[in-house]
Order: C-alpha cells, then sequence, then structure tokens
C-alpha cells in the first residue's frame, strides 16, 4: 500500500516538473551508495562535520549537477527543498548581503510551471541539541499500539528503550524517495512517514544506508523536555518556515539557469516550462522608467535654474529689444 502511494511519474527524458525528474532513474546520481550520500549527516559519535562544511558540500552537488534534495521539518510538517543554491557576487559587482551566500533552494513542486524560490534558514545545517527519542524497534511498537499517537516523549535520560542523538535540522534523502513528498502537497507529517515510507525503505534494503533520515524522522517526532514549568517543547530540529525571496534580477536568472540545467523540459513544446523572463522584464522595465524619471526631473531642474533673456526682461520687453536691435542694424554705426 505504502509504495503504491508513491504513484510515481512516467519518465520522461524532457523533465519539466520535479515528479518527471525525479522518475528518471540516471538522475539519482547516487544509487548504490547511499551510504556515501548520507555520511556527513551520520552522527555517530565520531567529530561531526562543521555546518559550513556541510553547506558547501550540499550546495557544490547542484552545481555539479548531482541533483539533491533536501527534507526540513516545518510548521510540524516534513518539507522537499530541491537543488540547495547559492550566489556569489561576480567580478565588478557589488555585495548584497541580502541574498548573496545565502542557500536557496526551490520549495516543493512547480504549479502550472511556477517555480517557489527559498531562502533556508542560516543554521539549517546546524547540530541539534542532544534529545532522547525510542529507539526504531520502541517508535514502531508505539505507532503500532496508537493509532492516534502523534509524538514520541518527552523522555529522560535513562528512560527504557531509548537512546540520545543529535541530527541536523535538515537531512538530505536520495531522490528515489523524493517523490514522496511530492504528492502530499501540504507536507508529510512525521508519524505517516515512518508509517509510510519506512517499510519500503527497509523493503528496499536502504535502511542502514539511510539511518541519519531515520534517526531525524524520529526525532521531528519526539518533543523536548523544554523549559521547567512549561511542558515539553518542540522537537529538537524544527526549523523557522523558510522565506520567499525578494524580486533580484540576479538570483532569479540565477534560479532559473539552475533550473532549466536539471528541468530540460522546461520552455519547450509540450512542457508547462516554468519562464521569469516576464518577471526579469519587468523588473528591468521598471528600472528604466525609474531612470528615465530621474532624468526628466533633473533637466527640469535645470531648466528652472537658467535665466534666459525671455525670463529676465518678459515678453513686451524681449520684443521692444529686438526692435531696437533691428534698427540699429539698419541704421548704427
Amino acid at each position: 500500500m505504502a509504495a503504491a502511494m508513491l504513484a510515481p511519474t512516467p519518465p520522461t527524458s524532457t523533465p519539466s516538473t520535479f515528479g518527471e525528474f525525479l522518475s528518471i532513474a540516471p538522475n539519482d546520481h547516487f544509487i548504490g551508495n547511499y551510504t556515501a550520500l548520507m555520511l556527513i549527516f551520520a552522527i555517530d559519535g565520531a567529530a561531526a562535520a562543521t555546518p559550513a562544511t556541510v553547506r558547501a558540500q550540499v550546495v557544490e552537488a547542484t552545481t555539479q549537477q548531482k541533483a539533491v534534495g533536501l527534507v526540513a521539518l516545518v510548521n510540524g510538517k516534513l518539507q522537499p527543498f530541491f537543488l540547495p543554491f547559492t550566489v556569489k557576487p561576480a567580478l565588478g559587482m557589488a555585495e548584497d548581503l541580502s541574498f548573496h551566500y545565502k542557500v536557496h533552494a526551490f520549495y516543493g513542486e512547480l504549479i502550472q510551471g511556477a517555480a517557489t524560490v527559498v531562502h533556508l534558514p542560516d543554521d539549517v545545517f546546524n547540530l541539534s541539541s542532544q534529545v532522547q527519542v525510542p529507539t526504531l524497534m520502541s517508535a514502531k511498537t508505539l505507532l503500532a499500539a496508537d493509532a492516534t499517537l502523534t509524538s514520541f516523549g518527552p523522555y529522560a535520560v535513562g528512560d527504557p528503550d531509548t537512546e540520545t542523538v543529535r541530527a541536523r535540522r535538515v537531512c538530505i534523502l536520495p531522490t528515489e524517495y523524493l517523490g514522496y513528498f511530492l504528492s502530499h502537497e501540504d507536507g508529510v507529517e512525521p508519524r505517516q512517514f515512518l508509517e509510510e515510507m519506512l517499510p519500503v525503505i527497509e523493503a528496499d534494503g536502504n535502511a542502514i544506508a539511510l539511518q541519519p533520515f531515520i534517526t531525524f524522522a524520529i526525532s521531528a517526532m519526539t518533543k523536548t523536555v523544554g523549559q521547567v514549568g512549561q511542558g515539553p517543547g518542540p522537537s529538537a530540529v524544527l526549523v523557522a518556515a523558510p522565506a520567499s525571496v525578494a524580486r533580484n534580477k540576479t538570483l532569479l536568472t540565477h534560479s532559473q539557469f539552475i533550473l532549466h540545467s536539471h528541468l530540460t523540459g522546461l520552455g519547450k513544446d509540450g512542457g508547462n516550462g516554468v519562464n521569469l523572463t516576464p518577471l526579469i522584464t519587468a523588473i528591468n522595465d521598471g528600472h528604466s522608467q525609474a531612470a528615465m524619471r530621474a532624468n526628466d526631473e533633473r533637466q527640469e531642474r535645470k531648466a528652472k535654474e537658467v535665466k534666459t533673456v525671455l525670463s529676465m526682461l518678459g515678453a513686451d520687453h524681449l520684443a521692444q529689444l529686438l526692435r531696437l536691435s533691428s534698427l540699429w542694424c539698419r541704421h548704427g554705426r
């Protein structure tokens, strides 16, 4: 039943949606090597990679056309973010810290050909605090025993059938399983993932390789101890909702290039297509109109500042001056 819920999109050599892209097996550059993919997200007591290192490697994967997707817990639901990327100032370009160096990604599926680009929170690659969670076996038992259960815990260190874990506040997931999230437009509750997709992952023989994501999903469903007198706290991996990006020509152009380099069917016959050209053109037109208005205002100010003969003498006096000048030219000397 879980496998049927994936509803894979028929493969196409020129995908114009993420669903089509994910259905093409060669687009999973890590298939058969998921352990290496997940390694930097594995927190097993060894020295963990710094957030900057994780961030750099994830972004570089997109640069190298090795499509990756991230999953984060936002507003209580697991949400997918595709093709994370950064924009750096080009030669001769001034830094704009409102978007340069930040990690951006495409949020969810395209809607009628339109992509949603968001800025991921700056701390998204940080490690969570240590949290006590049920073991995988215990989590399965708890879910089977209570069909209404929406969260685990909170637990204290030493509680039976629990373990102490840490996870990144976002986790990578192979493209093979990312399509599942596209069929749930509003996101996936952690329980839903554990019940529907965990059996698929186990049946595929990938449970060990994807242990970092399974730990992330269990952490997403587990409440923390919280402050004294305030009740249980939220999941340790909960992140703030990613913000939509500002209207910026450089950022929009860069995101369009990345999108088209992966979804090669965009803009072609039969493709829904994402076309940011009208928006970029509108931005450029707005800049041009503003520049024209500024120039007109400057010219108007200059015109007012110049003291002409007409403005100094007035029309009647200027006419008299011209008549006198004419008489002088004929009879003068």
